[in-house]
This record gives C-alpha cells, structure tokens and sequence, in this order.
C-alpha cells in the first residue's frame, strides 16, 4: 500500500515538474518579447519625435542667424 503511495507521488511530482519547467520557459518567452517590444516603442518615439527635433534646431538656427544679422 505505501510502495502504490509512493510511486503515485513520484509521478505527480514528474508531472508537476514537468509543469513548472513549461511555465518557466513560458515565462521567459515572454519576458523576451517584452523587452523586444519595449525596445520598439522607444525606437517609434524618436522614430515620431525627429520630425521635431529638427524643427527646432531650425528655429535654433534661424533665431541664431537672426541676431548675427542684427
């Protein structure tokens, strides 16, 4: 009776192991695709802020050009 206990705990621990270790690669998958997906949103902001950046470095300029003329 206790040898069917035993082998019976030790093929639910295998399957919970088993588990587990799929949960955990699981897990990292994800943790992979979040830092990839961090990564592109970051890209899409200054991808989005450049049109910007160098609006006002012309206006840095013209305003610079403006006061040597002056």
């Amino acid at each position: 009776m206790y040898l069917r206990k035993y082998f019976l705990w030790q093929e639910e621990n295998k399957i919970l192991d088993n588990m587990h270790h799929e949960k955990v690669i699981e897990v990292e998958k994800l943790n992979t695709t979040m830092a990839k997906l961090e990564k592109e949103v970051l890209a899409s902001w200054v991808a989005i802020n450049a049109p910007w950046d160098y609006h006002q470095q012309v206006e840095e300029l013209l305003v610079n050009m403006l006061k040597i003329q002056s």
